[in-house]
């Protein structure tokens, strides 16, 4: 799993460890630092990835999301 850092600093990268929880059926990333506030970041899953039986994704999976820019205490 990679997540891409905001276009003002394209091609950094996210750094951290991903891992997948069975019992919830989700994958978890969790960053080394924290993410850049309001930013938005994509994140993409590639054919890399196998399942239990050794198959890989049909194809690379990435969605879009922004982190919080506001106040955590509000």
């Amino acid at each position: 799993m990679t997540v891409n850092a905001p276009p003002a600093i394209a091609g950094v990268y996210a750094v951290g460890t991903a891992s997948f929880d069975p019992a919830e059926n989700r994958l978890v990333f969790a960053p080394s630092a924290p993410l850049q506030a309001g930013a938005v970041y994509r994140a993409t899953i590639s054919t890399a990835v196998r399942d239990l039986a050794g198959n890989a994704l049909a194809k690379d999976s990435s969605w879009t999301f922004r982190t919080f820019s506001g106040d955590p205490l509000q």
